[in-house]
């Protein structure tokens, strides 16, 4: 159905005094993760209106950041399937008309075009090497553009400790929320625990409940699930001392979202080019290896 539809079944359902988190669930609205937490947990808390306001702040300093890495995984993602395609098909077929050609004219192969020779070899024998890295290539390009789209909500274990700083700015805020309104923060933990959408943090979570529950401060709860630093911890605890925690909550919750956008925009500003430069090292190698026999055989010839 078209959103417009959802939509209509949203204020329907809504109407009808259906819980506004039950509601998108039932209506089919997907959320980012950081609206899905405002929406469940501020609806079970009161506080959906300040969280949901704070969610959109997050969404405008992230989008251009993960749009941009997305763009570019999915391109490269691309590119590699295609040229992996093409050069396969210039080394079945093309290469060992090369070799014909030189054994014809009585004519060594040069080295570059022997490793290339000695490569196709490797490859025909252990075809699976082959059909493994396409297959893989096309679960990244699909997983990338699941995630995209919010289709695909799984995180890969090295994606989860990239982006745990997201997730750890989207407790704060709801900390930070829970301090402003006076409410327990262990209520807000046990809330966050049963609510949020990814069930690895939820485990996070439920752990450092559990030791808030057992008398831990809830700021060594927190750095021992893994949620934050210690020196973010550190300073969590001199802000509760001093009287200053919300807004301590909120600014560091803004600087996890920086501390994510940064590293994201690093590891694209150096992965890329020098992925490229790989690709390019690939092709000059390939086209060497094609076109220095033909020299070297009108060379001979002449």
């Amino acid at each position: 159905s078209s959103l417009r539809d959802r939509t209509a079944e949203l204020a329907d359902l809504l109407e009808r005094g259906v819980p506004i988190d039950a509601a998108l669930e039932k209506s089919k609205i997907r959320l980012p993760n950081d609206a899905l937490v405002a929406v469940r947990t501020g609806a079970d808390t009161g506080g959906l209106a300040v969280m949901l306001k704070k969610a959109t702040q997050s969404a405008a300093t992230l989008d251009s950041a993960v749009h941009g890495a997305i763009g570019r995984v999915a391109y490269l993602a691309a590119f590699i399937m295609l040229a992996t395609a093409l050069t396969a098909f210039m080394m079945i077929k093309i290469l060992p008309a090369y070799m014909k050609i030189f054994e014809d004219f009585h004519t060594p192969l040069p080295p570059v075009t022997l490793f290339l020779v000695h490569t196709i070899y490797f490859l025909v024998h252990f075809p699976a090497i082959i059909f493994l890295a396409f297959l893989a290539l096309f679960a990244v390009l699909m997983f990338v553009v699941g995630r995209y789209t919010d289709a695909v909500r799984w995180d890969p274990p090295l994606l989860r400790r990239f982006a745990l700083p997201l997730d750890g700015a989207v407790v704060l805020h709801a900390l930070a929320e829970a301090v402003g309104e006076n409410r327990s923060l262990q209520s807000t933990l046990a809330s966050l625990a049963r609510q949020y959408p990814k069930p690895y943090i939820r485990r996070y979570l439920a752990k450092a409940e559990r030791r808030v529950t057992q008398g831990v401060n809830w700021c060594d709860s927190l750095q021992s699930s893994g949620l934050v630093s210690s020196a973010e911890a550190n300073v969590l605890r001199a802000a509760d001392r001093v009287g200053n925690l919300v807004w301590a909550l909120n600014d560091m919750a803004e600087r996890l979202v920086r501390k994510f956008t940064t590293r994201l925009t690093m590891v694209m500003s150096m992965g890329f080019p020098l992925l490229m430069l790989f690709f390019a090292g690939t092709v000059l190698l390939i086209a060497a290896g094609m076109i220095y026999p033909l020299v070297k055989l009108i060379t001979n010839l002449a």
